[in-house]
């Protein structure tokens, strides 16, 4: 344990002599305090938020990242290649402790930097709210420094309405494509279209569930957000608002809501409704008539759900600050991994290539589907398949695992909307991102670093 530690600490002192942690403090410092005046803001609480707290935690989650990535990547690697490596490896502690302690002292710094710097980003929230007018404060606190749960209704078709939808597009004159990921997507996105689309004159319901909360946000207002598009909507048009008119509330009851205001397409927008306006069963029915000539279209994934409060802002900005060192724990794996076969230089150009890659999420995606990353004949239908499929398809599918997994907690868009960050959401990312992903990069990392030779990785250095 004592070396363990012993590693930890020269992780650290490490850094600080390659003199990137003071040139990262700086560059954040910088940031923090500069850049939410040189963006101005209009006014409103959305517009503060993404000033204030979005691009602040965007950019500091950039640099911190990018700082990971050379860290590992470079402790490792000049360690082996300055032969103090060697020196390290001859002391009473295994291989797989020195790599360890490595990501360990890492992490600490993160952690040391990100609590820092979102120290600094609630101290500026709160110091420069004051610059809004007292309706904009209000709003703020009311809808961004909260931590608020959402509903949403549940997918209005199943995987019977699927199939059954496969089965008439392969009976469709015309329809060649024999892929069945093709065909399943083509169902799927007609049976969407089908629920989300909303005709002149027609009328669309939700049913939001509310059962499992309704007691505990009894007498509290909730907020619905929603977002449609328009046939009719043109983005060179500025301004462009449509009539809408939401009626919340069982027409059986005499609680219900009326909101009836003009609003722009293609943007978010939320408005407060009165408490208790579900029935007994905790559902609360939400209808929109269209009263335009255009047609209106709300997405299935977000185009309408109902906010209610959950908890205060600050243990949930720690919480997305924990989901934030998640990343960089991972990122630290993977950049150690890379550094313990390879140079520096090397390591970290594949660990940043292996990111972009990651980055064109759709190339992934597509290239699993097919199962193959020479494409397929569209009119014969048929596969080209190569020796690197054999290779590179299961690789990709690893890669869509762990960009799925680690998207799946996006505590920045989370925080700008006052979305909470369960404890929950949180120890899921801890153990999706750091624990199973991290641990299979330590796994082979470590692997990799205990049989490789160190005397002769010194000779070709």
């Amino acid at each position: 344990m004592r070396g363990f530690l012993a590693i930890v600490k020269l992780t650290i002192r490490s850094a600080v002599r390659m003199r990137l942690i003071p040139a990262v403090g700086g560059a954040l410092f910088l940031h923090l305090a500069v850049l939410p005046f040189l963006i101005e803001h209009n006014g409103t609480a959305d517009m503060f938020t993404q000033v204030v707290l979005t691009y602040s935690l965007a950019v500091v989650t950039f640099l911190l990242g990018l700082t990971t990535i050379w860290l590992a990547c470079g402790t490792m690697a000049r360690d082996i290649g300055d032969a103090h490596m060697q020196v390290v490896a001859t002391k009473p502690v295994a291989r797989w402790q020195i790599w360890l302690g490595k990501w360990v002292g890492i992490v600490l710094l993160n952690a040391g930097m990100l609590a820092l710097s979102g120290g600094v980003i609630a101290g500026m929230i709160h110091w420069r709210a004051k610059e809004l007018s007292p309706e904009q404060r209000q709003a703020l606190r009311r809808e961004i420094l909260v931590a608020r749960g959402s509903v949403k209704e549940a997918l209005p078709y199943g995987e019977t309405d699927i199939q059954r939808r496969m089965g008439i597009l392969r009976e469709t004159p015309g329809w060649s494509d024999t892929n069945e990921s093709r065909l399943r997507q083509e169902a799927i996105s007609s049976l969407k279209r089908a629920n989300e689309l909303v005709a002149p004159g027609r009328v669309i319901r939700w049913d939001l569930d509310l059962s499992g909360v309704k007691d505990k946000i009894q007498d509290q207002p909730l907020h619905l957000r929603v977002r449609f598009y328009s046939s009719d909507f043109k983005p060179s048009v500025t301004n462009m608002t449509m009539q809408t008119d939401f009626e919340v509330g069982s027409p059986e009851r005499s609680r219900q809501f009326s909101y009836d205001r003009p609003m722009a397409p293609e943007s978010f927008h939320e408005f407060e409704i009165r408490p208790n306006l579900y029935n007994e069963d905790g559902i609360l029915r939400v209808s929109f008539a269209n009263h335009n000539r255009a047609t209106v279209l709300f997405p299935l994934e977000d185009g309408l759900e109902a906010l209610y409060p959950e908890g205060g802002f600050a243990m949930n900005f720690a919480r997305a600050l924990g989901v934030v060192l998640c990343w960089l724990s991972l990122l630290a794996a993977v950049g150690l991994c890379g550094a313990s076969f390879l140079s520096f230089p090397v390591a970290a150009f594949l660990v940043f290539t292996l990111l972009m890659v990651i980055s064109s999420g759709n190339l992934i995606t597509e290239i699993v589907a097919e199962g193959t990353i020479s494409g397929i004949d569209h009119e014969t239908g048929e596969k080209s398949f190569g020796y690197l499929d054999w290779f590179l398809v299961p690789v990709f599918k690893l890669l869509l695992l762990v960009v799925e997994g680690v998207k799946s907690v996006s505590p920045i868009d989370a925080l700008s909307a006052g979305r909470v960050i369960s404890w929950g959401q949180f120890f899921g990312a801890f153990a999706r991102i750091t624990l199973l992903f991290g641990g299979l990069f330590f796994f082979l990392g470590s692997i990799i670093f205990t049989r490789r030779e160190l005397a002769a990785a010194e000779s070709h250095q």
